[in-house]
């Protein structure tokens, strides 16, 4: 894997952009199904609890991100624009009137395949 981060604090974007040896297919299902979502959304030692996942536009993602002392936080995402197997947009709400915006692309390079997730708020 290869990953290249952009952080640009001025305008609130962050831009990762990494690339997997995997076919594009197992990469959009890895975050677009809920028993592959589980398994790798939350940074470790955490763990992630889909409750409802609905994939379609204005559908929600809803779920606990639990800790290892059974700590557990809410979340909420909204999916909008979806182009199949290849880019979605989603928005996270949060509090204080702010939200997250983050579009998702997905490509083939060759051989490798590669994942640019944009994140705005």
């Amino acid at each position: 894997m290869n990953t290249k981060i952009h952080i640009d604090f001025e305008n609130f974007t962050f831009q990762a952009k990494r690339e997997f040896d995997a076919p594009v297919s197992l990469v959009w299902r890895a975050y677009t199904e809920k028993a592959l979502l589980d398994q790798w959304w939350a940074p470790k030692p955490w763990k992630t609890e889909t409750k409802n996942i609905d994939f379609r536009p204005n559908g929600k993602w809803v779920y606990d991100m639990v800790g290892p002392d059974g700590e557990r936080h809410g979340a909420i995402q909204i999916f909008k624009e979806i182009v199949l197997k290849n880019t979605f947009q989603e928005l996270m709400p949060l509090l204080m009137n702010r939200e997250i915006l983050m579009n998702l692309c997905l490509w083939q390079l060759g051989k490798i395949h590669s994942c640019k997730p944009r994140t705005e708020h």
